[in-house]
């Protein structure tokens, strides 16, 4: 790679795009800019830039591990985050949801649970789970029947029908997610490129 002669800016792109796939975001940045400062001596600043940027830009919307789901997810959530939004608490307002409380090791005295969370509403006296309605469970066996009581206890105590996956992982009313979804992709802010 050192003093490596690139025919155009976008034989310079593609290099870098190849070499900067590790799965480790520093690491790729930090690799695009040596190659970048080995070329900008010989080069058109400007386009070199440019080119980097481009490449920044496909390498920031790769699909994700996991498939096509993962990768859009993925998309989905880096919208809510430029909008200021970072969980699903942030995400359903003040819509009742579906959210996953995962046991963290020996030390954690409190259960996993799929928890029905809304704001403002106390819902069980379980302090624990921030006075949410925990349905608890140990095994994997366990945590699809439980989430299965989460789920009806949503549609009875809160006539959801349908439920989807919101971009952090909580579930809610089918309706209200892809209505919340349409209003972020209408408003979000074009994405940054970071140099």
């Amino acid at each position: 790679m050192n003093g490596k002669q690139y025919v155009t800016d976008a034989d310079m792109a593609a290099t870098i795009e190849q070499e900067c796939q590790t799965g480790d975001a520093e690491r790729d940045r930090r690799r695009a800019g040596e190659i970048l400062c080995q070329v900008l001596g010989s080069r058109d600043y400007d386009k070199t830039v440019a080119a980097f940027k481009e490449v920044l830009v496909r390498a920031e919307l790769r699909p994700a591990p996991g498939g096509e789901r993962g990768c859009e997810m993925n998309k989905l959530t880096r919208l809510c985050n430029s909008m200021g939004m970072h969980n699903d608490y942030e995400f359903f307002q003040d819509e009742p949801y579906i959210d996953r409380r995962v046991n963290t090791g020996s030390r954690d005295i409190i259960p996993s649970a799929w928890l029905v969370i809304k704001r403002g509403k106390k819902l069980s006296n379980e302090w624990y789970y921030n006075y949410a309605k925990a349905f608890s469970y140990v095994s994997r066996e366990q945590s699809k029947a439980a989430f299965g009581e989460a789920v009806d206890y949503l549609r009875t105590q809160f006539n959801v029908t349908e439920i989807a996956r919101s971009p952090f992982g909580g579930y809610g009313d089918k309706k209200f997610v892809e209505k919340r979804m349409e209003e972020i992709k209408k408003i979000a802010p074009p994405p940054e490129v970071k140099i």
